[in-house]
């Protein structure tokens, strides 16, 4: 099978967890299925040197200079795809018209049924994807939760099937590593962990004024891992750490080794997002070893399941009281399931989305 893979962000550009996903996908993809032609459509910006040689074999470049990504694969990928005689094509976020069999992987619509999480500029630019959904044969979405609120989008959008994500190989095969920065010394304290991007909807206000409240920060750090995205909340230094006596750490960006030390060493992970399409964070976590509490939201009473903590993401004194509870020595840990875990793996993603196209 030829196949044209958007692959937009795979040196430059986008979210982290885009970066991720686009690898994972044509790395897999090439592995499983040795025999498959793949053409990885890839931004790559002026004066960017791309090793080619470390590509599987069956993979092949197909640079695009065009921005942004909407653009570029609308108006260009297929023209790319039809040039190259691929039997099918996979695109992030936003389907092509063309002629051959398609797919496109939509990662959430958060910004339909939640638009003020968001900015002007990113409502205008994501609006495009349901009214370009219905070109493909099928939408694959990352959760249930997820492909029921794509159909509610738009009733012209046809083939919504769940296919799910996968725990990074990279993550999970690296060696823990502390980090640096100067989080951790000799004398260190235990530590509650939060990783994500630096946003509203990611409710870190709530998380931090309600860790502040706890009776455990005064023996137990807060480390917070992730970078400024899109809409931020008000104040996310809403307890100053030289007033209070409590330890709010914002490390910013951390490399996959040192993520995998915090989530097999910290005291608790804990997640109150108030939206995700799938969140990935506590999908890891408890993959790596660690108690979870997270959000009551469906997507993650899917994604979890019975092996996380629950609790309401807009209430600060539950969160607090959870907090305690769970950090007291006499509680009982949740130990992960062997078989929810089981299914975040990106051979099963891949899988799942070529058995489609051998449907159409």
């Amino acid at each position: 099978m030829r196949i044209m893979l958007d692959t937009y962000w795979l040196f430059r550009g986008g979210t982290e967890s885009l970066r991720r996903t686009v690898r994972q996908l044509l790395s897999n993809w090439a592995e499983l299925y040795p025999e498959d032609v793949i053409y990885a459509w890839t931004w790559v910006p002026r004066g960017c040197q791309v090793d080619v040689s470390d590509f599987p074999h069956n993979v092949t470049l197909v640079p695009t200079r065009v921005r942004p990504h909407a653009l570029s694969s609308t108006l260009f990928l297929a023209r790319a795809a039809n040039k190259r005689r691929v039997d099918a094509i996979v695109t992030q976020n936003f389907a092509v018209r063309c002629d051959r069999r398609s797919l496109v992987f939509i990662h959430d619509m958060l910004f339909v049924s939640s638009p003020e999480w968001f900015t002007r500029k990113e409502r205008a630019y994501f609006a495009l994807m349901p009214l370009l959904a219905h070109r493909a044969d099928y939408v694959v979405a990352t959760t249930r939760t997820e492909a029921e609120r794509i159909r509610a989008s738009s009733p012209k959008i046809r083939g919504v099937v769940p296919v799910g994500l996968g725990v990074g190989e990279d993550l999970l095969e690296s060696s823990p590593t502390p980090p640096e920065m100067n989080l951790l010394d000799d004398s260190r304290r235990p530590f509650v962990l939060s990783v994500g991007r630096l946003n509203v909807r990611k409710n870190l206000e709530s998380l931090v004024k309600a860790f502040a409240s706890t009776s455990s920060s005064a023996e137990f750090d807060l480390v917070i891992v992730g970078e400024p995205d899109g809409v931020s909340a008000d104040s996310l230094n809403a307890i100053d750490p030289r007033t209070s006596r409590c330890q709010i750490r914002f490390v910013g960006y951390v490399s996959d080794a040192e993520l995998r030390w915090l989530y097999e060493n910290c005291s608790l992970f804990v997640y109150v997002s108030l939206g995700e399409g799938f969140g990935m964070p506590p999908v890891e976590a408890l993959k790596l070893g660690a108690r979870c509490l997270v959000s009551d939201i469906s997507v993650f009473r899917e994604t979890c399941g019975n092996s996380a903590f629950y609790v309401d993401p807009t209430s600060v004194s539950e969160i607090s009281d959870a907090i305690d509870k769970l950090l007291d020595g006499n509680s009982i840990p949740l130990a992960a399931s062997e078989f929810e875990l089981s299914r975040y793996r990106w051979r099963d993603v891949v899988a799942g989305i070529r058995g489609l196209i051998s449907q159409t």
